[in-house]
């Protein structure tokens, strides 16, 4: 089922709860994804068309460059199912997808327009992501490759960015728990001499949940990601401060009888709403963008029989003449 990494993240702190029953806590409360969280990538309103109008939610996270799916905790919120649906990793390995071609165009398509991006995901035997390439028409614009252990635990992932010539790695390192507590980004220079980016740092409550996420540059912090939960052990809200305590973002979940992101409110300076709506099984259908109650956008999915995406539509002012449409088409081998 193709819920938000988020989502799954919340779902795998439940399963690690649950596991505590059997040690004599009387913890109830169900775990419907038994798949630990992903990595996450902020790419609200980020269609990555060059042709494309791109909505402020643009600036809502710029601290990862992909997406992936691993087999342990790499927190990055906040992750809201918008235009990036997310591929269960043990699912992926049961249907024995090793690659999806992903391509993304402007609508109407012109016959013989060859302006549209293309992004294909290359799977290892155990559904993690192994290899990220992204293109527009025949030229590669970047690859990522992920390095994992013989544990199957996440390592190191590399970013060539050919279209500045620059390369870049991130090493993780991970606790007792297999839970993220530090990664360090760096840029690789000549003779094999890096210079480190950033470094962030996670810190966990009692109950194994996220509490906080620290940037820092040049040991100094210049930004802290915090979680807040209700009783369900849900995601409530998250903040987002700079170095000196000042709020810069809020985001607020909703959630509805059977634990699915409702609405999320996104608050920095400017409120801006997502609803969601579910099909029968569960599946994200359609998520509506609001700002000052006004549509600003809609994003529509379709599913193929095995429950993969098959399709995503997006439209942005949809009740203006400045409507844009946006076609992401996926297939799978």
């Amino acid at each position: 089922m193709y819920v938000s990494s988020l989502l799954y993240w919340i779902c795998y702190k439940k399963w690690k709860i649950m596991s505590k029953i059997f040690h004599g806590l009387l913890v109830g409360f169900r775990s419907q994804h038994m798949k630990t969280p992903t990595e996450f990538v902020e790419k609200l309103g980020y269609f990555k068309l060059q042709i494309q109008m791109k909505p402020a939610l643009i600036l809502l996270i710029a601290t990862a460059l992909c997406q992936i799916v691993v087999g342990q905790s790499i927190p990055e919120g906040p992750r809201i199912l918008w235009d990036e649906p997310e591929f269960d990793s043990k699912k992926i390995e049961r249907l024995n997808v090793k690659k999806i071609a992903i391509k993304s165009y402007q609508a109407p398509l012109t016959r013989g327009d060859n302006d549209s991006e293309t992004e294909i995901r290359y799977f290892n035997s155990k559904g993690k992501l192994s290899q990220v390439i992204e293109m527009v028409s025949n030229d590669t614009l970047m690859t990522q490759t992920f390095h994992y252990n013989s544990r199957g635990v996440l390592g190191w992932k590399h970013i060539n960015d050919k279209k500045w010539n620059r390369t870049y790695k991130e090493g993780y390192r991970f606790n007792g728990s297999q839970h993220v507590y530090q990664v360090k980004a760096y840029e690789m220079l000549r003779n094999d001499e890096r210079m480190l980016l950033d470094t962030r740092q996670y810190t966990y409550d009692n109950d194994s949940l996220l509490k906080e996420v620290r940037i820092l540059e040049n040991n100094r912090v210049v930004s802290v990601h915090k979680f807040n939960y209700d009783k369900k052990f849900r995601v409530s809200t998250e903040v987002f401060e700079d170095g000196n305590d000042r709020i810069l973002q809020k985001v607020d979940y909703k959630y509805d009888t059977e634990d699915r992101v409702r609405e999320v409110a996104l608050d920095k300076g400017v409120i801006s709403v997502y609803r969601y709506e579910y099909n029968s099984k569960g599946q994200p259908m359609q998520i509506e963008w609001l700002e000052d109650g006004k549509t600003r956008g809609l994003v529509i999915y379709d599913y193929k029989s095995t429950g993969m995406v098959a399709q995503m539509e997006k439209i942005l002012n949809p009740d203006t003449k400045e409507e844009n449409h946006f076609i992401r088409v996926y297939n799978y081998n």
